[in-house]
């Protein structure tokens, strides 16, 4: 068995449970158990003949509490009876929005080798869809505390387990924790994780219109519930200080104000509502012996923590309670003015930048000259900006290799006629390389174009090598493409790859060389942002490609010591830093070749990646290599010879 579905029912009403049921049993999927964990529902002939039905299929299976147990005991009822290699929960009263759910969760979790992955879903009311569920961050193989969107600690509905992760762990729900016992369970499971992955299809339907309990009026016991199983996420979180930190400023500095405090004011005596209180205090103190000290300086959570000691310190406290209660809905709406101005901020840089026709503004002091001296102090590998002086008018190719022997006579064959010169910057390829572009060199018709550099450093590999390394070391990926760029003689420069091939297509190349022209006589900073498509060789005839996988990177340049490349997370950012003029060639005028028999992704420190465009390209590329999408989804592509581009 691939999937094991855990659905727990309490007394759901039977038209929601039947769409539920009807969701999962129309997957399009040859492989899945369905558990349903009656916890002690109330009889009910409607929905005892909905179950007998399901439970008539051989996917479905039921099993009963006698008395109500709560939801965490019925969903590890379902977690211990489960034999799926993946579990995934799912709400009676909610459902699932496609027939493709499980089909796109297990392929997409053998591609990525995850332990979680994690999905969307929409709120559903009054018969319509509402807002994401998550965030539209793509991810793959992250560990927590590596990506902020991770840091979500809510709606185990939303999460695909690898079944081995949760039994290695011990992953169940804590028995006696009913509010906020998700929260508890996926910090425990995220924070110990070392493969986390998300894809962004919204496939959960998640009902707000019904009777639920974080809808209805709570008691003080239900408050001082909420806040220990706050305690116990902030346990779990001990050991990841980044994601502790967020979740204890995301909980006090929005959910208590937004949520707890309204709720408390509307629905506790004053007796009570200060007993909450002081619970969230100390709540707070137990926190500050994992929390950075840097964040317990700050004035705000001083004040804050002063706050929820209102009652102790303040003796007239019932003085103050009464106008808090009556003045809340006010001071709420000044408090929401923050998203207000930022959002009026946002809408003027918006307006600023259309009416500024592709102009880019941001000033900095530094110049490619920031570097100086390297770490290990190479002199022959300073970054020279000297040359800047003496540009001639025209384009460089720039091309760092490695290893690229198969592919580096084709790339340079496409595009040579479109430039002043090409820099080939080897670095260190064991392969003949060298050897075919030295051969181009010497006997191609153009070959005093190409000029052929070495970088005989070993540089850090894209990802967790790249972000340790500093960026000032020969070593590191920003240094190393700034020494390239130091390399070009012209004014302008395409960042070019060994895998590219420009397109065999007189309008494409006509309006490519329309942009060069432009940016080479350009007065002022010019980026144009270039549009590739990927392509996936299958074998030396067949490939496939897909026009979803078309994308935009700001290729050509102006050589200037006001553009650089600076260390970013993960990789290298090509970076202006002075106004420029940005242009855009929405022609897709090149294809990235991706070989489905070599590793196209050693240059990475591990399949980890945090773009959408890396992500889509890792799983596209493993799932069409291992038969785990249909290729008939793609559009054949017959291989590029170098007898149609010569």
């Amino acid at each position: 068995m691939k999937v094991s579905v855990i659905i727990p029912v309490f007394n759901t009403t039977p038209s929601e449970l039947e769409c539920c049921l009807k969701s999962v049993r129309d997957q399009d999927f040859d492989s899945f158990e369905v558990i349903i964990v009656d916890d002690g529902s109330i009889e009910n002939e409607d929905r005892i003949h909905i179950l007998s039905k399901y439970n008539a299929l051989t996917t479905f299976r039921i099993l009963t509490h006698k008395d109500n147990r709560g939801l965490p005991a019925a969903r590890n009822t379902g977690l211990k009876a489960a034999t799926g290699d993946y579990v995934v929960h799912l709400d009676s009263d909610d459902f699932w929005r496609s027939n493709s759910v499980l089909i796109t969760l297990y392929n997409t979790a053998i591609t990525d080798g995850c332990e979680i992955l994690r999905f969307n879903g929409n709120f559903f009311s009054d018969g319509k869809l509402g807002p994401d569920l998550m965030s539209q961050k793509l991810v793959v193989n992250k560990v927590l505390s590596e990506d902020l969107s991770l840091m979500a600690f809510r709606s185990v509905f939303l999460f695909f387990f690898k079944r081995a992760f949760i039994l290695s762990n011990n992953l169940y729900f804590h028995p006696l924790i009913s509010i906020g016992e998700d929260a508890v369970y996926i910090s425990r499971a995220l924070s110990q994780s070392k493969s986390i992955s998300t894809v962004n299809e919204s496939f959960y339907g998640y009902r707000i219109d019904n009777a639920s309990m974080m809808r209805s009026t709570w008691s003080i016991e239900q408050f001082i519930d909420e806040n220990n199983a706050a305690r116990e996420v902030i346990y779990n979180l001990r050991k990841h200080k980044h994601a502790l930190e967020y979740y204890v400023v995301y909980r006090y500095k929005q959910y208590f104000v937004k949520a707890i405090l309204p709720r408390a004011l509307l629905y506790l005596r004053e007796d009570d509502f200060f007993a909450v209180l002081k619970d969230h205090g100390s709540a707070l103190n137990e926190a500050e012996k994992y929390l950075d000290p840097s964040l317990i300086s700050k004035p705000q959570f001083r004040l804050f923590k002063k706050f929820l000691q209102l009652r102790s310190f303040y003796k007239f406290s019932r003085i103050l309670y009464l106008p808090l209660k009556a003045l809340y809905p006010t001071l709420f709406k000044l408090y929401k003015m923050r998203d207000i101005r930022a959002g009026v901020k946002r809408r003027i840089k918006g307006i600023i930048r259309r009416i500024s026709f592709g102009w880019r503004f941001r000033f900095s002091f530094f110049t490619r000259d920031r570097y100086g001296v390297n770490k290990e102090g190479f002199e022959n590998f300073l970054i020279d900006s000297t040359s800047i002086n003496s540009l001639k008018k025209g384009l460089s190719v720039l091309l760092r290799v490695k290893d690229e022997e198969d592919n580096i006579r084709q790339s340079i064959e496409s595009i040579i006629s479109s430039a002043n010169e090409i820099a080939v910057i080897d670095n260190g390829s064991s392969d003949g390389t060298v050897a075919v572009v030295q051969k181009m060199i010497d006997n191609h018709p153009e070959g005093n174009k190409i000029h052929l550099h070495h970088y005989p450093f070993n540089v850090a590999r894209c990802g967790a090598e790249h972000n340790s390394t500093p960026e000032n070391s020969v070593h590191n990926l920003a240094y190393y493409y700034n020494w390239c760029v130091s390399k070009c003689r012209f004014n302008t420069i395409i960042k070019w790859d060994a895998d590219m091939v420009l397109v065999d297509d007189d309008e494409a190349i006509k309006a490519f060389n329309a942009q060069v022209k432009h940016a080479c006589n350009s007065p002022f900073l010019t980026g144009v942002v270039l549009n590739s498509q990927t392509v996936y060789m299958l074998n030396e005839k067949d490939g496939y490609k897909s026009q979803l996988e078309v994308n935009g990177e700001i290729r050509i340049f102006s050589n200037s010591k006001h553009v650089m490349f600076t260390k970013g997370t993960d990789f290298e950012c090509l970076t202006f830093m002075w106004p420029y003029k940005l242009r855009v060639l929405d022609t897709p005028c090149a294809y990235e070749i991706k070989n489905l028999s070599h590793n196209e992704f050693s240059h990475w420190s591990k399949v980890s990646f945090s773009t959408q465009r890396k992500v889509q390209e890792y799983r596209n590329f493993i799932g069409l290599r291992d038969n785990l999408f249909r290729q008939d989804q793609y559009q054949h592509f017959p291989r590029i010879t170098l007898g149609e581009i010569e």
